[in-house]
């Protein structure tokens, strides 16, 4: 059939590489291919962009630093508790139940507090 390729075969434009043999791509095939990949990992940036919404003003160092130090207690909270669910051994667990209370405790005093809406 003129026009369908084989299972395997490159498109038109490609070059088959062996060894001793330069891959010779047409220039306007790359061209194309890296093109519309570029395009679609733009597109993606974007629409990740408008999903989150305005940026609004920026925010103050601490109040940056205060989030930052609130997400990594919340990690180090989410793998204590994947600790626990697998900890056999009864000490081992008590253990982990003292962290994960602390670090509950530690994350409520980081955390910023839910914002209230009018009544």
């Amino acid at each position: 059939m003129a026009g369908s390729r084989a299972c395997g075969s490159l498109p038109q434009g490609a070059a088959a590489s062996g060894p001793g043999r330069a891959a010779r791509v047409d220039p306007r095939y790359a061209e194309a291919v890296a093109r519309g990949w570029e395009s679609k990992a733009i597109e993606s940036q974007q629409d990740d962009s408008r999903a989150r919404g305005p940026a609004g003003p920026p925010a103050a160092p601490e109040e940056v630093a205060r989030r930052q130090k609130a997400e990594s207690i919340a990690l180090v909270l989410a793998d204590t508790t994947a600790q626990l669910q697998a900890a056999c051994k009864p000490m081992h667990r008590d253990m982990l139940r003292q962290r994960v209370t602390a670090l509950e405790a530690l994350l409520a005093e980081v955390a910023p507090p839910a914002p209230r809406q009018p009544s």
